[in-house]
């Protein structure tokens, strides 16, 4: 069984694990590898595979993954998080000043500035 995480890295998620045998695409000369579009990369031990939603799978030395990323220890933490207030932020609709439509985005109190 696979130990897969999920962690988070602004402004996407992946899910990632260390490389174990069997996640590889195929191996070159008895070296692993896997696939990212036309190229073939080398996996080290340790290495950690994230995978991308729309399935783009890249390659990480350890120390680059941990600078990268951080786990999300429940789907609720994949909200963005402020970078002024590090508060989770909350989806928001707004209409434009103009009258001309709607915006729609993520949304933080401490960037809330009232209208006079």
């Amino acid at each position: 069984m696979s130990n897969v995480k999920k962690y988070r890295r602004k402004p996407i998620f992946v899910d990632a694990e260390p490389y174990v045998d069997g996640l590889e695409d195929g191996f070159y000369q008895g070296i692993p590898y896997i696939t990212a579009g036309q190229i073939k990369i080398k996996i080290s031990p340790g290495d950690y595979i994230a995978t991308r939603p729309d399935g783009a799978r890249f390659l990480y030395e350890p120390k680059n993954f941990e600078a990268t990323y951080e786990e999300v220890e429940n789907m609720e933490d994949t909200r963005p998080i402020c970078p002024d207030c590090k508060t989770i932020m909350v989806k928001t609709r707004i209409e434009l000043s103009d009258g001309s439509g709607w915006f729609s985005g993520w949304g933080c109190d401490c960037k809330y500035e009232p209208k006079s």
